[in-house]
């Protein structure tokens, strides 16, 4: 049995955004290159294999940085993790000018769990939240160029200045449904292989077993 491996790496910094900034690459350009980058396959089979390991309120921040670092991993570095939540940037493309990429994994987001037809309209899909103090009219102007919408059974992405169109405002977040027509994916359920194997990765417990080694050397 193959085992597939992927390591956590702290985030890198954000490009300097002093200088002029190079013209953003087209919605199908980034699209392109994160269908043919990133394994997607691999990426899938995680995300089976991790289940409903952080499914819990408390747990869903790791879920999120094992799911965003694993499209590094995925993508042999091509795709660079990040990780500044506060600038709504998960990613950047080095080889794409340093585009900036955001993530959201949402499940069924893009297909019921049965059908290899994509929603007309996704499902909601939080922007940002600010717990009570969202003062925005829109997207921060510092917020990334694409945002990459990831469910279990597909990928697609879109261009800010579509998404802005079909954003929900609200005083404690920003939320979207978005028609799929307007987004361009990289991944379909039937361009993958979904893998029946157990590989019996329990990462909960190795980030609980990595915490309490961490915790031992200051007794």
């Amino acid at each position: 049995m193959s085992e597939t491996t992927f390591e956590i790496t702290p985030s890198s910094p954000l490009p300097d955004t002093t200088s002029p900034s190079p013209p953003s690459p087209s919605l199908e350009t980034v699209a392109k290159f994160l269908e043919t980058s990133v394994d997607w396959t691999k990426f899938v089979n995680l995300v089976n294999n991790i289940g409903s390991q952080f499914n819990d309120k408390q747990w869903r921040f790791f879920k999120a940085v094992i799911f965003e670092s694993a499209i590094e991993t995925f993508s042999g570095g091509r795709v660079k993790y990040v990780g500044q939540e506060k600038d709504g940037c998960d990613f950047i493309i080095p080889s794409l000018n340093n585009v900036k990429v955001e993530m959201k994994y949402t499940e069924d987001v893009l297909y019921t769990e049965r059908s290899n037809i994509a929603r007309t309209l996704t499902k909601s899909i939080t922007l940002l939240n600010s717990k009570g103090t969202n003062t925005h009219s829109g997207l921060p102007s510092d917020y990334s160029n694409f945002i990459l919408v990831v469910g279990r059974r597909g990928g697609a992405v879109i261009d800010k200045p579509t998404l802005s169109n079909y954003l929900d405002i609200k005083g404690d977040s920003i939320t979207a449904v978005i028609p799929t027509d307007k987004m361009v994916f990289v991944f379909t359920p039937t361009t993958i292989s979904q893998s029946s194997e157990n590989l019996n990765v329990n990462l909960k417990q190795e980030i609980l077993d990595t915490i309490a080694r961490s915790l031992s050397s200051f007794l």
